[in-house]
Protein backbone atom coordinates (compact mmCIF):
# COMPACT_ATOMS: atom_id res chain seq x y z
CA UNK A 1 0.00 0.00 0.00
CA UNK A 2 1.43 3.33 -1.08
CA UNK A 3 1.61 5.83 1.78
CA UNK A 4 4.14 8.15 0.15
CA UNK A 5 3.75 11.91 0.34
CA UNK A 6 3.27 11.98 -3.43
CA UNK A 7 0.31 9.60 -3.23
CA UNK A 8 -1.17 11.57 -0.33
CA UNK A 9 -0.89 14.74 -2.46
CA UNK A 10 -2.54 12.97 -5.40
CA UNK A 11 -5.42 11.78 -3.17
CA UNK A 12 -5.97 15.15 -1.55
CA UNK A 13 -8.63 16.38 -3.97
CA UNK A 14 -12.40 16.75 -4.06
CA UNK A 15 -12.83 13.85 -6.50
CA UNK A 16 -11.21 11.39 -4.08
CA UNK A 17 -13.17 12.78 -1.15
CA UNK A 18 -16.33 12.13 -3.16
CA UNK A 19 -15.05 8.67 -4.10
CA UNK A 20 -14.56 7.89 -0.40
CA UNK A 21 -18.22 8.66 0.19
CA UNK A 22 -19.31 6.62 -2.82
CA UNK A 23 -17.24 3.55 -1.90
CA UNK A 24 -16.87 3.56 1.87
CA UNK A 25 -19.89 5.33 3.27
CA UNK A 26 -22.35 3.42 1.09
CA UNK A 27 -20.72 0.06 1.88
CA UNK A 28 -20.10 -0.54 5.60
CA UNK A 29 -18.04 -3.65 4.79
CA UNK A 30 -15.36 -1.59 3.00
CA UNK A 31 -12.02 -1.27 4.79
CA UNK A 32 -11.53 2.39 5.71
CA UNK A 33 -8.26 2.05 7.59
CA UNK A 34 -5.84 3.52 5.04
CA UNK A 35 -5.29 7.17 5.79
CA UNK A 36 -2.39 9.39 4.87
CA UNK A 37 -1.35 12.37 6.85
CA UNK A 38 -0.12 15.67 5.50
CA UNK A 39 0.61 19.04 7.05
CA UNK A 40 -2.99 20.30 6.99
CA UNK A 41 -4.78 17.16 8.15
CA UNK A 42 -5.50 13.73 6.74
CA UNK A 43 -6.83 12.23 3.54
CA UNK A 44 -8.16 8.84 2.48
CA UNK A 45 -5.73 6.68 0.46
CA UNK A 46 -7.69 4.30 -1.78
CA UNK A 47 -6.25 0.86 -2.48
CA UNK A 48 -6.06 -0.55 -6.03
CA UNK A 49 -9.19 -2.66 -5.59
CA UNK A 50 -11.14 0.39 -4.39
CA UNK A 51 -9.98 2.43 -7.37
CA UNK A 52 -10.95 -0.41 -9.70
CA UNK A 53 -14.35 -0.68 -8.01
CA UNK A 54 -14.92 3.03 -8.64
CA UNK A 55 -15.00 2.39 -12.39
CA UNK A 56 -17.67 -0.29 -12.07
CA UNK A 57 -16.20 -2.37 -14.89
CA UNK A 58 -15.70 -6.12 -15.10
CA UNK A 59 -12.19 -7.58 -14.82
CA UNK A 60 -11.71 -7.89 -18.58
CA UNK A 61 -12.62 -4.25 -19.24
CA UNK A 62 -10.39 -3.06 -16.38
CA UNK A 63 -7.34 -4.93 -17.64
CA UNK A 64 -7.94 -4.15 -21.30
CA UNK A 65 -8.52 -0.41 -20.75
CA UNK A 66 -5.70 0.01 -18.22
CA UNK A 67 -3.30 -1.68 -20.65
CA UNK A 68 -4.43 0.57 -23.50
CA UNK A 69 -3.95 3.62 -21.31
CA UNK A 70 -0.44 2.63 -20.26
CA UNK A 71 0.61 1.67 -23.81
CA UNK A 72 -0.73 4.78 -25.50
CA UNK A 73 -3.78 3.53 -27.37
CA UNK A 74 -5.97 6.07 -25.54
CA UNK A 75 -4.14 8.96 -27.24
CA UNK A 76 -4.09 10.95 -24.00
CA UNK A 77 -0.34 10.77 -23.46
CA UNK A 78 0.97 10.38 -26.98
CA UNK A 79 1.66 7.38 -29.16
CA UNK A 80 4.14 5.80 -26.76
CA UNK A 81 1.75 5.70 -23.79
CA UNK A 82 1.61 7.12 -20.33
CA UNK A 83 4.43 5.06 -18.86
CA UNK A 84 6.90 5.77 -21.64
CA UNK A 85 6.03 9.42 -22.17
CA UNK A 86 6.08 10.27 -18.49
CA UNK A 87 9.21 8.37 -17.43
CA UNK A 88 8.32 8.59 -13.73
CA UNK A 89 8.41 5.50 -11.52
CA UNK A 90 4.86 5.48 -10.12
CA UNK A 91 3.50 2.96 -7.63
CA UNK A 92 0.61 0.77 -8.77
CA UNK A 93 -1.81 2.77 -6.61
CA UNK A 94 -0.60 5.97 -8.28
CA UNK A 95 -0.98 4.45 -11.75
CA UNK A 96 -4.51 3.26 -11.02
CA UNK A 97 -5.42 6.63 -9.51
CA UNK A 98 -4.10 8.42 -12.60
CA UNK A 99 -6.13 6.06 -14.80
CA UNK A 100 -9.32 6.48 -12.73
CA UNK A 101 -9.01 10.27 -12.72
CA UNK A 102 -8.52 10.17 -16.50
CA UNK A 103 -11.53 7.94 -17.07
CA UNK A 104 -13.98 9.49 -14.59
CA UNK A 105 -12.96 13.16 -14.63
CA UNK A 106 -10.81 13.62 -17.75
CA UNK A 107 -8.00 14.94 -15.54
CA UNK A 108 -4.24 14.38 -15.67
CA UNK A 109 -1.61 14.58 -12.95
CA UNK A 110 1.05 17.16 -13.80
CA UNK A 111 3.30 16.24 -10.87
CA UNK A 112 1.72 18.77 -8.55
CA UNK A 113 -2.02 18.82 -9.18
CA UNK A 114 -4.88 17.45 -11.28
CA UNK A 115 -5.62 19.46 -14.43
CA UNK A 116 -8.07 19.17 -17.33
Amino acid sequence: MDTSLEYVDMCNCKEIKHLYWEICEKDPETDKNFWGYYSLGETWLPRQDQLQKALGWDSYELIYSFNKFCRGDSGMYGERGFLTENGHNYSMEQLWLIFVMHELHNKVWNGEMWTK
